[in-house]
């Protein structure tokens, strides 16, 4: 689904998907279970980049470095 949608605009790049293990990575961060639309993107998509290297949906290992906020 992704994916045909993104095809929409022809200058954005799509990553492989994102391993198990980053996906692992990303719920023992944040001690919760991904959110169900979020993962199914990850596992489609590791994130979609536009030109210039502008990052539209971060991938798994950008989202592994976001600073929590007290």
């Amino acid at each position: 689904m992704w994916r045909e949608l993104v095809t929409e605009f022809p200058d954005v790049e799509l990553h492989d998907q994102a391993t198990d293990d980053s996906l692992a990575g990303i719920e023992s961060k944040f001690g919760q279970r991904t959110p169900i639309s979020l993962r199914e993107f990850l596992c489609h998509t590791d994130g979609i980049d536009a030109p210039h290297g502008t990052a539209l949906v971060r991938d798994s290992e950008k989202i592994l470095t976001v600073q929590e906020t007290p």
